[in-house]
């Protein structure tokens, strides 16, 4: 046998004996799963009349925390979610008709962005229309009307 074929027999070997032993160990007893478990002081030296009440009352105490979790809940249920963002809001139909065309970005020396937008050359902080230029980047420029902000792309060719 050649040197290569040795060490692909020994590199073979070492992976199914690896296998092996990942099987094996997947294969194991598995713990037991406790549905509730008590540990205190108290529970193991008062013997099995007690337990069984502690048992109970920390079951109480932990319905009671529930019920705490589902009042709450409850009056999360009440709270107004606002606009629903699968639907088309009244804001972003405004903007679908504003008459804005964004046709070239251009950066100066200074690194400090222009666009051209509705055949008007603007910087960040100038207004078109009702709506302010917030940030140039490469390829769109954010505006911003009031509280609503998008970006304008510059269109695919």
């Amino acid at each position: 046998m050649e040197k290569k074929e040795k060490i692909e027999l020994g590199v073979t070997i070492i992976g199914i004996v690896a296998l092996i032993a990942i099987l094996a160990g997947s294969f194991g007893k598995k713990p037991k799963k406790n549905t509730v478990s008590v540990s205190s002081s108290k529970t193991s030296a008062a013997g099995p009349k007690n337990s069984s009440a502690s048992a109970l009352t920390q079951a109480a105490a932990a319905i009671t925390a529930d019920s705490g979790t589902i009042s709450l809940q409850k009056e999360r249920e009440n709270v107004p979610w606002g606009r629903d963002p699968f639907s088309a809001s009244k804001i972003s139909r405004e903007y679908q008709r504003a008459d804005l065309e964004l046709k070239g970005i251009s950066f100066g020396a200074d690194k400090s962005g222009f666009a051209f937008i509705n055949n008007e050359i603007v910087k960040s902080g100038d207004k078109v229309g009702d709506y302010e230029v917030v940030a140039i980047e490469k390829d769109k420029i954010l505006l911003k009307r009031g509280t609503q902000s998008f970006y304008l792309a510059l269109p695919k060719e």
